[in-house]
């Protein structure tokens, strides 16, 4: 069973290995739509959940599916999300 090779530059053969930094961006980036592994991520909501809230109207969502095709790739907007869930945050009372 043969192995890849793999070209390295190497300094006996005069090549320079250079790396670039990686690019870091400026405050928090997140996708206007995600699947329901990234939401899970996001937010700790489950695909089950995700799919009620979806069908009662609470959040928005798009099916993108090939026609013809039965499956397709459901992503949920995830501005929705969080509307959904700021909307439901109980504040606490306080007596004095």
């Amino acid at each position: 069973m043969k192995t890849a090779k793999i070209n390295r530059p190497t300094p006996a053969l005069g090549g320079i290995l250079t790396t670039t930094p990686p690019l870091i961006a400026e405050g928090q980036l997140y996708p206007e739509f995600a699947g329901h592994a990234k939401i899970r991520e996001l937010f700790d909501l489950s695909r089950t959940h995700l799919h009620r809230l979806c069908t009662t109207g609470k959040i928005r969502s798009v099916c993108l599916r090939e026609r013809g095709k039965a499956r397709g790739r459901r992503l949920y907007e995830v501005q929705s999300v969080r509307n959904y869930l700021i909307a439901n945050v109980e504040t606490e009372v306080t007596h004095d």
